[in-house]
């Protein structure tokens, strides 16, 4: 589709179609590596979320923020990439709400 053209307006009637991600007239565009990585993972329709890199008991390096470098355990883990863990701060066990994309696996 050229975005130049205009005639992708009509796709915005389309049933199911709120409307297109846009900047003024000029319509936004998708990395087409971000689609074939759906498709890849597209089981019947759905897309699968990809294989959790965590599990419970593994030790992590926090990535950012005033723990940036410290190990920690995971202890706790939820669908939406949120992790529980546990770290030794002060000679003392402190558990921590974080986002799994603040970590690495060690």
């Amino acid at each position: 589709m050229d975005p130049a053209d205009g005639r992708w307006r009509a796709i915005n009637s389309t049933l199911g179609v709120r409307a297109l991600v846009r900047f003024g007239n000029q319509i936004s565009s998708v990395d087409h590596r971000f689609i074939a990585g759906l498709k890849a993972r597209e089981i019947e329709g759905v897309i699968a979320l990809p294989a959790n890199p965590f599990a419970i008991g593994q030790n992590v390096r926090l990535l950012d923020g005033p723990f940036e470098g410290l190990v920690a355990k995971i202890i706790e883990m939820d669908e939406k990439s949120r992790l529980v863990v546990l770290m030794d701060f002060l000679n003392r066990g402190v558990r921590i709400h974080i986002d799994g994309r603040q970590v690495m696996p060690l």
